[in-house]
């Protein structure tokens, strides 16, 4: 036992003497050779990335903002994911526009520089960088807000078969914003999205068979989808089959009771990261800010080395939250069934 602990001992002092940055090893149960395997070669590569390896900067960048053999630390990840942008690629560019954009664990949210490297990676054909340009510009993310840019770069993300892409351009379809309003091409996207197993493209093709768009109305394909949708961690699809008095499959039940014995244990740094881009991107602690793309080496070397300086692990934050695009529908059901009742009388179409 007091081997096992000098062992350990032994090796965060080496971590710390030559990482420079404070970086607390976070040693998980298993064997003590694998534990100092993984921490030599994540030492080795932080060498590496230090003398410009980009294969080593995207090794050290990842550590950092996954947090298995290092301590999670998102300003240090955004950094080393920011240099490697410098170099041209847009696997980092797009990283690090992710983590800008949403911002929060100590990173000051900066959407105009989000916006441009996703661009840089969209522009060389990154399927998820296209994707969360396209949203920036839904939602005027550090650009002026325009749905037909949007949709322009959801189009090309979904041809490339990115599920997020596919279930954000449908929505697109669903109401008109930038293309054609068009159900049934918003059902084939979303189809498109469930057949790839996407929670919220199945909450919301389930709600497309409940009220009729696009499809014959289908309750009980709806209720299926909904399940499904819950069984995926959906959480608006909890919702709807409450509303319809479904009862939640037993799996649903389970998150729902892990969800709430961990909301009553409080932590810290538990922001829920928005991976997919129906969430709302209402976080960002102003703590600290990324070097610009032209920093100097040595810029980017100083940065870096002050970060763990003088912070505090208490960081102010606010769950991410989703939303169901059937949501104004169901605060006007009346209207919708009104309206459904009067198009009924009058010549046989498709509710659009």
């Amino acid at each position: 036992m007091g081997k096992r602990t000098t062992t350990r001992t032994a090796a965060r002092f080496i971590v710390l003497a030559v990482a420079c940055a404070f970086v607390t090893l976070s040693f998980a149960a298993g064997p003590v050779r694998a534990q100092t395997t993984a921490t030599q070669a994540f030492i080795q590569q932080l060498h590496l990335a230090r003398a410009g390896r980009l294969d080593a900067q995207l090794f050290v960048a990842k550590a950092f903002a996954e947090g298995v053999i290092v301590e999670k630390n998102m300003q240090q990840a955004v950094g080393w994911y920011t240099r490697a942008a410098k170099k041209g690629n847009f696997e980092a560019q797009f990283q690090a526009a992710k983590i800008l954009h949403a911002g929060g664990d100590g990173v000051k949210r900066q959407p105009l520089a989000a916006v441009k490297l996703y661009k840089a990676a969209a522009k060389r054909g990154h399927p998820g960088a296209q994707n969360w340009l396209g949203y920036a510009y839904q939602h005027g993310h550090g650009v002026i807000k325009d749905y037909t840019i949007a949709a322009d770069w959801y189009q090309n993300s979904a041809e490339q078969g990115l599920a997020d892409a596919q279930n954000n351009l449908a929505l697109l379809h669903l109401v008109g914003n930038g293309v054609n309003q068009d159900h049934p091409k918003a059902v084939e996207l979303f189809q498109k999205a469930v057949d790839q197993g996407h929670g919220f493209a199945m909450n919301n093709l389930a709600g497309m068979y409940e009220i009729g768009w696009g499809v014959t109305r289908d309750g009980e394909k709806a209720k299926e989808l909904y399940r499904s949708a819950a069984i995926a961690g959906n959480t608006s699809a909890i919702e709807n089959l409450k509303r319809l008095g479904v009862p939640l499959p037993p799996e649903a039940q389970q998150q729902i009771q892990q969800k709430s014995r961990a909301s009553l244990t409080p932590a810290l740094g538990t922001d829920a990261e928005p991976n997919d881009t129906n969430d709302v991107l209402n976080r960002g602690d102003v703590v600290a800010e990324v070097p610009s793309l032209e920093a100097t080496d040595e810029e980017f070397e100083q940065w870096l080395a002050e970060q763990d300086d003088g912070l505090d692990d208490d960081f102010s934050s606010s769950t991410s939250s989703s939303s169901d695009p059937f949501d104004f529908v169901r605060k006007n059901w009346n209207r919708v069934n009104r309206q459904r009742n009067r198009r009924r009388k009058g010549p046989s179409e498709t509710l659009r």
